[in-house]
């Protein structure tokens, strides 16, 4: 999205992901956005509000996301619309991974 912006051409991507049933966005946050990503990414979602579905997945509370997309007040809109019709999943802060790694001892659950 920011090379067709940079290219003064019509977003495409955008229009595809509109037109799409449901818009997944996984990891959001484990790397931060610029600041045009994090603007285009609020229009992004934005325009397919209350059009389509979305799942967000992320390690990060709500307080945390103004540092992914570097704007307090971006992610609040953004927020606003995200939350307006939605439903929380938490799946817990331990680390599904590091619970099933071979370097976890099986008494007391501490790396060895």
């Amino acid at each position: 999205m920011e090379r067709e912006e940079y290219d003064d051409k019509t977003s495409r991507i955008a229009q595809e992901v509109i037109r799409t049933d449901l818009v997944i966005l996984d990891k959001l946050g484990y790397l931060p956005f610029n600041q045009s990503g994090g603007v285009l990414l609020f229009h992004l979602l934005s325009k397919r509000y209350e059009h389509t579905s979305g799942v967000i997945t992320t390690n990060l509370c709500f307080s945390e996301w103004s540092n992914v997309f570097g704007d307090a007040k971006i992610t609040n809109a953004l927020l606003d619309r995200l939350i307006h019709h939605c439903h929380f999943v938490e799946t817990g802060n331990e680390s599904y991974r590091l619970q099933h790694s071979s370097l976890i001892a099986p008494d007391n659950n501490q790396i060895t």
